[in-house]
């Protein structure tokens, strides 16, 4: 998918010095999503691969020293004090949410994660370097905390027109 075929060209091309981070909607979906992610670097032809087999490379993250990125990858939780602490203390400039209408308190989570992220954005941005938050997700409940909260931001936020080069 886009998802996992973006970070696995983050982690192994797009960029170096960076922590990236990934918040999936359960233990499922971050367990198939770091996987897939580690099959994708390994049908890399060996004369493209930056990583070696001495890497860091499990469920919660992938740690690729040649390039000296890494990716996080986490869930929220029920507790709203707990889902406040996604992604504290890590200066993250891409953060990708995946099937974010499902995941439980986003809203919080998200702030929680963007506010930490603030730090690494205006570097990478000043380099010419990606950034930015990442929504990935089928249709959610818009009747719902979660599902309504990101139906809000998409269906709220501005939308690209040809007007923009104007």
């Amino acid at each position: 998918t886009m998802l996992k075929a973006l970070y696995t060209w983050l982690l192994e091309y797009g960029i170096s010095g960076a922590i990236f981070g990934l918040v999936t909607k359960d233990s499922s979906l971050k367990q198939e999503t770091m996987e897939s992610i580690k099959e994708q670097l390994e049908y890399l032809p060996d004369y493209l691969k930056l990583h070696t087999k001495n890497d860091v490379m499990n469920s919660d993250e992938i740690d690729i020293r040649a390039t000296k990125n890494k990716l996080k990858c986490w869930l929220s939780n029920t507790s709203p004090k707990l889902a406040a602490k996604v992604a504290r203390g890590f200066p993250i400039g891409t953060m990708g949410w995946d099937e974010a209408a499902y995941i439980e308190n986003i809203e919080i989570a998200m702030g929680s994660a963007t506010f930490s992220g603030n730090e690494a954005r205006p570097t990478l941005a000043s380099k010419g370097l990606p950034y930015g938050t990442l929504l990935f997700t089928t249709a959610g409940d818009k009747e719902s905390r979660d599902g309504g909260y990101i139906y809000r931001m998409i269906t709220n936020g501005t939308m690209f027109n040809e007007a923009f080069f104007d």
